[in-house]
């Protein structure tokens, strides 16, 4: 994705977030009216690709930066009949934001811990935070895969659905700067503080325009350390289609690859 492509994208967005915010308070924000938790061992088995949703919240995303990229990716989902599951916490229901209210399943998860089993080779993923709850969720999508006999396996982080903090980006990063004032920006006069400071993975990826110092920020918002895969996997990063790079070669034979892609958004696809 160029850099032009992510303002373009995100010209997109400010559009339908302009027209969001002409609507009645609770036409703009979620509209579910109850949900039902799944309990684990109730879910269907997820052996095809499917949509993972972690807190997708105003709890956490206060002001629902990922809400039009999510619904993107749950209205894709519905079309090609992909199963969608939407974890949870005990936050209140009105701060669900997606437009969907009836996923394959709502299933509870305080911190984006897992608490079923996953068979499929590919998972898609939305929510946040980047730091937190969603890298629990990867690194229990990681544990399950790597006891499995291995098997190339692909996470697809969908950029515009994905809300952070910048909270672990280098304060020397030559970006770093540029991440903050945005987030000033986005957080004026907003109450609550660092709670409201939150960004898109999109909006990182525009704001940092070097194609070296984005791969650089890109490797460094997934796992790929020991704890993330056994030895005899190579973990891969691909992003703007095209772009590649191997964040970990496996120790001796290769037996597996894991490969995050980065994907701006599903509105095209």
């Amino acid at each position: 994705m160029t850099v032009s492509s992510c303002r373009r994208r995100l010209l997109e967005h400010s559009l339908f977030a302009g027209l969001l915010a002409m609507l009645p308070p609770a036409a703009s924000r979620a509209h579910c009216l109850s949900r039902q938790f799944t309990e684990p061992d109730a879910l269907p088995a997820l052996t095809k690709p499917f949509v993972l949703v972690t807190h997708a919240s105003s709890e956490y995303d206060s002001r629902m930066a990922t809400k039009s990229g999510l619904d993107a990716l749950v209205h894709h989902a519905r079309i090609v009949r992909m199963p969608v599951i939407y974890l949870a916490d005990d936050s209140p229901l009105d701060g669900y934001f997606a437009r969907d209210c009836a996923p394959t399943a709502w299933v509870f998860s305080e911190g984006g811990e897992l608490s079923f089993r996953v068979g499929a080779n590919h998972v898609l993923l939305a929510g946040g935070h980047l730091e937190l709850c969603l890298n629990r969720t990867i690194h229990g999508l990681l544990d399950q895969w790597g006891r499995l006999p291995p098997r190339d396996r692909r996470l697809t982080l969908v950029a515009d659905a994905i809300y952070a903090n910048a909270r672990e980006i280098d304060g020397e990063a030559p970006y770093a700067r540029d991440i903050a004032r945005f987030l000033d920006i986005v957080a004026s006069a907003r109450p609550g503080g660092e709670h409201w400071r939150k960004l898109t993975l999109l909006e990182a990826m525009a704001i940092i325009r070097d194609d070296a110092q984005r791969s650089e920020f890109l490797a460094s918002v997934v796992p790929a350390g020991p704890r993330a895969m056994p030895a005899g996997w190579q973990i891969k990063l691909r992003w703007d289609d095209v772009r590649e790079r191997i964040l970990r070669p496996a120790r001796g034979p290769v037996q597996a690859t894991l490969t995050y892609e980065i994907i701006d958004s599903m509105f095209e696809r």
